[in-house]
Parts: structure tokens; C-alpha cells; sequence
């Protein structure tokens, strides 16, 4: 329903205007007269008209009132701005700025581990994401898993 990608939006759920427009047009072929509101304001460009769709909408399917002040909140026309996303290289990187000592598994800082992914690890996986492994590379695999389940087993104590 429409009122899920709302809330879905309002719970955090990364925005993109595009697939909020596609996303409702689905719904236009059941309820057209809840969706085709909306997806015409957007069709307009006029981020007012696409809130007031929206507010009508609530309205008309009886939801609470405060939803409308969040759709009030936000711009409906543009995607969210893309949320920084940390890796465990970037969170290591800022603990050993601030004096903090990374260690990982068996390896005692993370540039040791770095070095063994990249001679080790990273080959097999961009073999593995380029679809390019065989059947007779499942040995490769199982390197790969046994030594990442070792180097964390010293962990598990």
C-alpha cells in the first residue's frame, strides 16, 4: 500500500523518487483514484502539489494526522542524499587515528590483515563476484572458509 512506502521512507529506508513514482503506479492499476493523484503532482514537478497528494491521501484512507507532518518534512521529488556507509576498512582506519589498536582474528593490526586479504582473499572473491569460478575452483572456496572460520576461532575463547 501506499501508506507502507511512506512509512517505510519515514523508518529510514534510502529514498529514491523514481521508485516511489514506479512503486505507486503499481498500486494506480488497483486503486487508481488513491494513486493517480500523487503520481500526476509528480508528473507536474511541483513538490507542493505532490505533498498535498499525499496529505489528501492520508485523509481519504482515515491515517493518523502526523504522517502528514512528516510528508510535509521531507522533498518527494529528489532521492535522499546517499548515507555514508562504513566499511570495516574505514572504521578501522578512524580507530587507529585516534590511537586505537585494530585487531583482527589472529592478525594483530589491520594492516597485517589487509595484506593477507589482498594477496589471499580478494582474488578469489572478484573471481567469485565476475562469475568466472569453475566447478574444479571450489577448493578455492574452501580455503577461503576455513581460513577466515581459523583466523576467528582464536576469537571465540
Amino acid at each position: 500500500m501506499i501508506i507502507d512506502l511512506i512509512l517505510d521512507r519515514k523508518d529510514g529506508q534510502q529514498y529514491k523518487a523514481s521508485n516511489f513514482y514506479y512503486d505507486v503506479m503499481q498500486y494506480a492499476e488497483i486503486w487508481p483514484e488513491e494513486a493517480n493523484p500523487i503520481t500526476h503532482a509528480m508528473d507536474e514537478e511541483d513538490e507542493n502539489a505532490v505533498c498535498g497528494a499525499l496529505c489528501d491521501y492520508i485523509d481519504r484512507q482515515g491515517y493518523k494526522p502526523e504522517i502528514k507532518e512528516y510528508i510535509n518534512s521531507v522533498q518527494w521529488l529528489e532521492d535522499d542524499p546517499k548515507q555514508e556507509r562504513h566499511n570495516l576498512a574505514t572504521v578501522a582506519t578512524a580507530a587507529e587515528e585516534n590511537g586505537e589498536t585494530v585487531k583482527i582474528g589472529s592478525f594483530e593490526t589491520f594492516a597485517d590483515f589487509m595484506s593477507y586479504y589482498r594477496a589471499h582473499y580478494r582474488p578469489i572473491l572478484e573471481r567469485l563476484q565476475q562469475d568466472q569460478m569453475s566447478v574444479k575452483d571450489i577448493h578455492l572456496l574452501r580455503f577461503f572458509a576455513d581460513d577466515i572460520l581459523s583466523a576467528f576461532d582464536e576469537d571465540d575463547d
